[in-house]
C-alpha cells in the first residue's frame, strides 16, 4: 500500500521522481469536468446491478451452469446494449422488492419505468434497424425476450386471470407472457446463436441436452391415468384439436420420466421445453388454453403440467397460480381425472 505519511525527518517534494510517476496517473483522457460538473453516480442502479450479481441471476435457475450464464454472459451483454440493461434492471429491482417488502413499491415502479423504456428501444428497432440480424442484435434480443418472459410473470398477481381467455383481451391488459415465449422461442432458431462463440450458446445448449434426456428415460409411463383418459377421449370423440389433446399429455409423460428419473436436470427450461413442444405445428395446446371456454381436457392436462415444484423462485408464485386457476374450471368429471404423480423419489 502506498505511504501517504512522509518518513520521519524527510520532507515531502511534491517534484521527487515518485510522486511525478504518481501524478501522471491521476487523470485519464477525457473531458475536464470540474467537481460540480461531474454527472451524479444513480445509485439505485448501481443497487440494483450489485443485487443481480449477488442474488438476482440465482433466482433464475437450479443449475450451476446457467448460473454462470446470468451472471457473466448476461451482464456483458447488458453492458453493451442499453435494453438489455434496463431489463436486468427491472428484473433486478423485482427481485429486491419482494425480499425487501417495505421498499416493494418503488421498487416494483422503478422496475415497470426500466421495462417501458427497454420496450420502447426494442420496438424502434425492430421497425427501422436494418442491422437486426446481426449476431450481436440477434444476441441482445434473445436475451430481452428470455429476461421480459421471467420479468411478466414475476409481476403478474393473478396468473390464472391474465391467461385464461386472453383472446378477449385488449391491448391495455396485462401483457401475454405466450407472445414473449414464442418470440424467444423464434430467435432461438437463429442459427448465429449456435456456435460456440456465441454469448447466448449456452443456455441454448443446455436446453438441447435437457431435451437429449428424453431418450434415456427407462420406466414409465409415471401418468398412465391421464393418458388413459385421454386415449378413451379419442376414441370416442371426433373433435379436430383432440390430437392435440394427446400430444399434450404424451408431452407431459416424456418430461415428467426425465424429471424422474435424473434429478440433476430438475430446471424450469424443461417448462419453457414442453411449452414449445406443445405449441408447435402439431398442435397449438396453448392456443386452445387461452380461448373464451378451455375445454376441460386442455385444463385438466394443464394442472398437471404445473404440478411440479421445482422451478426458479422468481416464477413459483405465477406456476402454483395457474395450477390452481387450472383445476377451477375443471368439472367434476375431469378432476377425478387428477391423480397426483408419483413422488419423485419413490
Amino acid at each position: 500500500m502506498y505511504n501517504m505519511q512522509k518518513e520521519e525527518g524527510q520532507d515531502c517534494d511534491i517534484n521527487s521522481q515518485s510522486t511525478s510517476n504518481l501524478r501522471q496517473y491521476e487523470l485519464l483522457d477525457g473531458p475536464t469536468l470540474t467537481p460540480s460538473q461531474a454527472p451524479d453516480l444513480n445509485m439505485l442502479d448501481l443497487e440494483l446491478i450489485y443485487h443481480w450479481t449477488l442474488w438476482t441471476h440465482d433466482s433464475l435457475t437450479l443449475s450451476p451452469l446457467l448460473r454462470t450464464f446470468w451472471l457473466r454472459n448476461t451482464t456483458k451483454a447488458g453492458f453493451r446494449c442499453d435494453y438489455v440493461m434496463r431489463s436486468i434492471l427491472a428484473l433486478s429491482a423485482v427481485h429486491l422488492g419482494h425480499v425487501n417488502p417495505v421498499r416493494s413499491e418503488t421498487l416494483v415502479r422503478y422496475a415497470l419505468t426500466q421495462h417501458n423504456l427497454a420496450a420502447a428501444t426494442v420496438r424502434e428497432l425492430i421497425h427501422h434497424n436494418d442491422d437486426s440480424k446481426s449476431t450481436e442484435t440477434a444476441e441482445n434480443l434473445f436475451l430481452y425476450s428470455v429476461l421480459i418472459n421471467f420479468y411478466v410473470i414475476s409481476q403478474t398477481d393473478n396468473p390464472h386471470a391474465s391467461f385464461f381467455g386472453r383472446t378477449g383481451k385488449t391491448e391495455n391488459d396485462t401483457p401475454d407472457w405466450m407472445a414473449f415465449f414464442k418470440g424467444s422461442r423464434n430467435l432461438s432458431l437463429v442459427s448465429s446463436l449456435l456456435v460456440s462463440r456465441s454469448l447466448t450458446h449456452p443456455l441454448i445448449e443446455h436446453m438441447v441436452q435437457m431435451y437429449s434426456y428424453r431418450d434415456l428415460v427407462a420406466h414409465g409411463p409415471y401418468l398412465n391415468s391421464l393418458l388413459q383418459h385421454m386415449n378413451t377421449v379419442k376414441d370416442g370423440c371426433f373433435k379436430p384439436e383432440i390430437s392435440t389433446y394427446l400430444h399434450a399429455a404424451q408431452e407431459l409423460e416424456a418430461t415428467f420420466g426425465v424429471l424422474r428419473e435424473y434429478p440433476e436436470t430438475r430446471e424450469i427450461i424443461h417448462a419453457f421445453l414442453l411449452i414449445s413442444n406443445v405449441s408447435d405445428h402439431r398442435g397449438d395446446f396453448i392456443a386452445l388454453l387461452q380461448q373464451p371456454e378451455p375445454s376441460q381436457e386442455a385444463l385438466g392436462d394443464l394442472h398437471v403440467l404445473l404440478h411440479d415444484p421445482t422451478t426458479a423462485s422468481i416464477a413459483l408464485v405465477w406456476v402454483k397460480g395457474l395450477g390452481e386457476g387450472a383445476f377451477s374450471l375443471l368439472d367434476d368429471e375431469h378432476k377425478a381425472w387428477i391423480v397426483e404423480p408419483p413422488p419423485w423419489n419413490s
